[in-house]
């Protein structure tokens, strides 16, 4: 019996010195853990008064071009946080020109009427940005790109993309056009009508015939001549924006060359997104060599038009039970390797909320459901911070950041997964984690 007392006290102590010592193990693990989330991650506190970005000066030292990108449209928090941005890196780090994903000569001809006549911010950001970002939350940005136009270093916004977001660009250069020449005119107002036509057809699944290639390469030819013979008299009229002429030129470019592009595809969504991606390649790389070659250049697009490596990211649309490759790379892809080392491309993600979904749509953060463990929202969250930069260059694998370095999931559009290992897409991650839909101007 004796026997028996002492072999259950040695056992039971071994026991109690087994689950102490897990115990401890765990508790250790847990502190080491919050340690780790402490001195990786950055709180940012929108009530500071920018000492929160000051971490900023080292992370992009050496970089000239900043990547701002976005899961989803109609988020209102992305958009003051960027704005916020932006301006630090206007004000403490030299950046001088913000280029939005919107149609690439929209800002220049808007600018070309700041000279003759007074247009509110709030016209001014309508009439050079896409709808999706026509929201209050970006005023105060467009207020303090108009009160510092005048200055030495004043803060120049541009687009990159292809995509006409309305008629600033077409009803300014008919206008311009239809002054020197009414039939001329005419003619560029009946070709611009026609290619977005046809550039909407894509969508449904429309297609070029040989005739209207030859159409269109013919037509805007044809135009880029007249602008060329006239581009002094456009010089002489807007004195202040010397490099209106080539803005236009490159936008009627930019016009033939997708019709050329598109027409040598199978027409798939793929293809055309890929030849859209291309030639906001290329207009980012023009406007860094011809444009602003000594300016250092913010960019402001979706998630999936500025990550690296598209091709390896896998992802379910709506309706879909099977997740699939994508077929095509981004705009970021197709830039120069020596563009690229000089670049820093920071993803924006959210957790809960609300969010407009193309505008008119009020949805649900992951509809409102749960994350599942290994999502790149629920792990983000342990940030503990209402709003997170984490900076993934430089991070060496360990077990609380392996994550970075693995398959996770993470919400495009605020809704669907996609499969991605972050650190071979991003160098950083701007995490909110309750979010509002964007409050639209009419």
């Amino acid at each position: 019996m004796r026997r028996s007392i002492k072999t259950f006290l040695t056992f039971s102590t071994i026991i109690c010195l087994v689950l102490l010592g897990w115990y401890v193990y765990q508790y250790s693990l847990k502190i080491e853990k919050a340690e780790w989330w402490v001195n990786n991650t950055h709180n940012i506190d929108t009530t500071s008064n920018d000492d929160d970005l000051k971490f900023l000066d080292s992370i992009l030292k050496g970089k000239k071009y900043v990547f701002l990108g976005e899961n989803s449209h109609g988020v209102a928090e992305y958009n003051t946080a960027k704005g916020r941005l932006i301006k630090y890196l206007h004000e403490n780090q030299d950046y001088e020109v913000v280029a939005f994903e919107s149609n690439l000569a929209d800002p220049a001809v808007t600018f070309a009427e700041l000279d003759t006549s007074h247009i509110s911010s709030k016209t001014y950001m309508q009439w050079t940005i896409p709808g999706v970002w026509n929201a209050t939350q970006n005023l105060p940005l467009f207020d303090y790109i108009l009160e510092n136009r005048r200055k030495e270093k004043a803060l120049v916004n541009t687009g990159f993309d292809i995509q006409p977001f309305g008629r600033t660009f077409t009803n300014f250069t008919t206008d311009w056009i239809t002054k020197r020449s009414p039939s001329t005119g005419n003619s560029f107002s009946k070709l611009e009508k026609e290619w977005l036509t046809k550039y909407l057809s894509f969508l449904d699944g429309g297609k070029l015939s040989d005739k209207e290639v030859t159409k269109f390469k013919d037509g805007y030819n044809e135009i880029i001549s007249f602008l060329t013979q006239h581009e002094t008299g456009l010089k002489v009229e807007f004195p202040n924006q010397p490099k209106l002429n080539l803005f236009i030129l490159q936008t009627l470019q930019n016009r033939m060359e997708l019709m050329i592009r598109v027409s040598k595809t199978n027409y798939t969504i793929d293809e055309i997104n890929g030849v859209r991606d291309s030639l906001m390649a290329e207009n980012i790389k023009w406007l860094s060599e011809k444009i602003y070659p000594d300016k250092k250049i913010i960019f402001w697009a979706h998630n999936a038009h500025i990550r690296n490596h598209n091709t390896d990211i896998t992802y379910r649309d709506e309706g879909e039970t099977e997740f699939r490759p994508f077929l095509h790379k981004t705009m970021f892809e197709y830039l120069p390797d020596d563009f690229k080392k000089q670049s820093y491309i920071l993803g924006f993600y959210m957790y809960d909320g609300e969010f407009s979904y193309y505008e008119s749509n009020i949805k649900k953060v992951n509809d409102g459901k749960d994350y599942q463990a290994d999502s790149l929202e629920q792990i983000l969250i342990q940030s503990n911070y209402e709003q997170t930069f984490i900076n993934l260059n430089g991070q060496t694998k360990n077990k609380f950041n392996k994550w970075m370095f693995e398959p996770v999931y993470a919400l495009t559009q605020g809704l669907y997964p996609e499969k991605m290992v972050v650190s071979n897409h991003y160098d950083g991650l701007f995490f909110i984690k309750h979010v509002k839909p964007s409050t639209y101007i009419r």
